[in-house]
């Protein structure tokens, strides 16, 4: 009996140790089944806005120059602005939203869109609380928070 349970248990002690991964929270999208969207009160540059969330109410943000279809976030960009990535089904919201969540499939994978903007979180917001990517000019545009009144692109 001593012998079969150790048996057992071994899947489970070498499942539990992981792969041998590199990639850490800072560069690795944000991957749900189904992501729940929410709209969350927060200071913005000192005003407060209702922004877009996702389901660790991390501030979610837009890049001006982001094309859907083909992303001007890539390489370095990623490290830094992690999209919001689905890995099957379609985004839901946790909020009545007046514009549409949907998916592109991109080179940065299944890609959550507001109103056809692809969606990333920043890796400088170290609380639920921060906006800290709002106005920032990097990766050829100008990253702002998703609101829900976000204009369709």
């Amino acid at each position: 009996m001593r012998k079969l349970l150790g048996l057992l248990l071994v899947p489970i002690a070498v499942a539990s140790c992981g792969g041998s991964s590199a990639s850490t929270a800072s560069n690795t999208p944000t991957t749900s089944p189904t992501p729940v969207i929410a709209v969350v009160s927060k200071s913005v540059k000192g005003k407060t806005e209702d922004v877009l969330t996702n389901t660790n109410a991390q501030t979610l943000y837009y890049l001006t120059s982001d094309v859907a279809a083909t992303p001007a976030c890539a390489g370095q960009c990623l490290n830094n602005w992690p999209p919001l990535v689905l890995s099957s089904g379609d985004p839901g919201s946790g909020a009545s939203l007046p514009g549409k969540l949907t998916v592109a499939t991109t080179p940065n994978g299944r890609v959550v869109l507001y109103n056809g903007h692809p969606l990333y979180t920043f890796v400088r917001d170290k609380t639920s609380n921060d906006a800290n990517g709002e106005g920032i000019n990097a990766f050829g545009g100008t990253w702002h928070v998703a609101t829900p009144t976000l204009a369709a692109s």
